[in-house]
């Protein structure tokens, strides 16, 4: 018998598409580009990347006909994995998920910084959808 590995986090960034379902087959048609940051719980890498096309996979479709874009019908569709690593410490509060390096001037490295009320308000926005009278998952497939 094989002795089972730790699992360990891994941090995953998948690309899905929108488009619409006339288009499918123009390499030109616009598109929305969606790019999602998941977490997997995995033994090792190949397993991680598995799960993660597996997540992936599992979100494409047309949510049972009624997906649109532009007013047009469309179909989401899984492009596959841009990006993966390991996440280092352990999951809770102030867990560093995803680091990205830049070098820049002074100047210009503190205009990454977003304003703390335009912060709060776009994440109040997001989290009104989780009130209680409303059903945790309205508005997905």
């Amino acid at each position: 018998m094989k002795a089972q590995g730790t699992q360990r986090w891994f941090w995953v960034c998948g690309i899905q598409i929108t488009v619409a379902k006339a288009n499918l087959n123009n390499p030109n048609a616009h598109c929305e580009v969606w790019k999602n940051l998941v977490i997997v719980g995995a033994i090792d890498v190949r397993e991680a990347y598995r799960k993660a096309k597996a997540i992936g996979k599992s979100e494409a479709g047309d949510c049972r006909g009624t997906l649109r874009l532009n007013g047009e019908p469309a179909l989401t569709k899984f492009l596959g994995i841009a990006d993966m690593g390991l996440i280092h410490d352990e999951l809770g509060n102030g867990c560093e998920v995803l680091w990205e390096l830049r070098k820049c001037r002074q100047r210009n490295a503190k205009s990454l910084v977003g304003s703390r009320s335009t912060l709060l308000k776009a994440v109040r926005g997001e989290l009104r959808i989780y009130t209680p009278a409303h059903d945790l998952y309205q508005g997905r497939c």
